[in-house]
């Protein structure tokens, strides 16, 4: 998404035909229809708060002792879990989350 969508709705409210235009595949005109049709509808949406961004992913030894604690956690022996972790990961590097690294330990 180009703008938060609380964003959008105050450019529309605020009739800021300008900031509608600069979004991707809407022209001038198309704007100035888009800020005529909603201007007196968006209001519930100016209110909406930003999503914060997603936080980035954790590195590999921060998902390897991520999935360690949980199998530990679970009841599995810590160099059981840390040996197999590591067995798993260096077999299958696509797995990129802690869920889909204890499914893939439960699964062998």
């Amino acid at each position: 998404m180009v703008l938060p969508i609380n964003r959008i709705a105050e450019a529309i409210r605020d009739q800021n035909t300008h900031l509608v235009d600069s979004l991707p595949g809407i022209s001038a005109a198309g704007a100035e229809k888009i800020v005529a049709t909603l201007r007196q509808k968006v209001a519930p949406f100016v209110g909406l708060e930003e999503t914060p961004k997603p936080e980035a992913p954790p590195s590999d030894d921060e998902l390897k002792r991520l999935a360690v604690d949980l199998l530990v956690e679970m009841g599995i022996r810590r160099p059981e879990a840390a040996r197999s972790i590591t067995k798993l990961l260096e077999g299958q590097p696509e797995l990129k989350t802690v869920e889909d690294i204890v499914m893939e330990y439960f699964k062998q």
